[in-house]
């Protein structure tokens, strides 16, 4: 893709400033990364916000890294991928963000194809072209937020309903949790 941007400052060097053309930038590749990391970004905020309504979150203005670190203190019954596979897609961000040259590399994505393992319906095949794994991770990921957001949304409603039916029918579920 031939641009007209400027270049990057590389260094300085004995009083002169080093500039680096932006020449093998995949700009097709950083944009997926960058368009993936937003996407979860988006879902993460939405599963803390449901969590912890009472929090100014307009105002936090969350990085990405802070919303995984407060994302790993709920319990994952994942085997504690989830937040290893979220800090790997961050530092490849971060890897593109430094480098904007960088070339993806299979072992960027290893913590992503671990979670692809762990979530693939049988028969489902895991892709090894590193766009189609980027794009099945962030599925699979969302979907997971998603199914945890739906069940912090939807667990006060079913919460009362159960308390108001056991109290209907004489019923003492409070009891049940207390040791004999």
């Amino acid at each position: 893709m031939e641009t007209n941007l400027p270049p990057i400052v590389e260094g300085i060097k004995d009083g002169n400033i080093l500039y680096k053309p932006l020449a093998n930038v995949d700009y097709g590749t950083i944009g997926f990364v960058l368009i993936c990391h937003l996407i979860i970004e988006h879902y993460m905020g939405e599963f803390l916000k449901t969590k912890h309504p009472d929090l100014y979150w307009s105002g936090a203005r969350l990085k990405f890294i802070k919303m995984v670190e407060l994302l790993s203190k709920y319990p994952d019954k994942e085997d504690n991928l989830i937040t290893p596979s979220l800090r790997c897609l961050n530092t490849l961000r971060n890897k593109f963000s430094h480098d904007m040259n960088y070339k993806m590399q299979d072992e960027d994505l290893q913590p992503l194809v671990l979670i692809l393992k762990r979530f693939n319906e049988e028969g489902e095949s895991i892709p090894t072209n590193k766009i189609e794994i980027l794009c099945k991770y962030t599925y699979k990921v969302c979907l997971w937020l998603a199914q945890a957001l739906e069940l912090t949304v939807n667990w006060v409603p079913f919460y009362e309903d159960l308390m108001a039916w056991a109290k209907q029918n004489g019923i003492n579920l409070t009891s049940l949790a207390e040791p004999d």
